[in-house]
């Protein structure tokens, strides 16, 4: 079951937050202590929203974290839901489970007047997934560093 935590959940869970970034994003993108606190911010402000997936008997253990937010294209006016970050703590390869996660977040999109869902990946099982929802998987994100090690 995906679950949108409100902001004092966010910030009882910031650290394990915290680490599922870490580990889902490229370093450059949360480096600095500046990048987090704009996270954390972000989440507490409702700018970005934290999804936890939940599974257990009572739907009481932590398998997964997604992050979210709405960015809009201000030139075609296209409205898009980012999963800006998606990591999970378990193999949640149940597919049912992604089926409810993806229904309840398209729901969330609609209500915020997106377009589509968007997502950055290089998981294999992410992309068959998509696949199989019917998802377009053929544009690739591309990032050329302008900068090494911060320098």
């Amino acid at each position: 079951m995906l679950v949108r935590l409100l902001p004092d959940q966010v910030a009882s869970n910031w650290d394990v937050i915290k680490h599922a970034v870490a580990e889902s994003l490229p370093p450059t993108i949360i480096e600095s202590p500046d990048k987090l606190n704009n996270l954390f911010e972000s989440l507490l402000i409702g700018r970005m929203v934290c999804w936890a997936s939940m599974t257990g008997e009572a739907n009481d253990e932590m398998e997964g974290l997604l992050i979210t937010t709405v960015q809009e294209d201000k030139v075609s006016g296209t409205r898009s839901l980012l999963i800006f970050s998606l990591y999970s703590f378990t193999n949640a390869s149940k597919e049912l489970t992604w089926q409810e996660g993806l229904a309840k977040l398209m729901r969330f999109a609609i209500t915020q007047r997106c377009d589509q869902i968007i997502a950055y990946t290089t998981n294999e099982n992410v992309i068959r997934f998509v696949e199989r929802a019917g998802g377009d998987v053929s544009q690739r994100f591309i990032t050329i560093p302008l900068y090494q090690n911060g320098t």
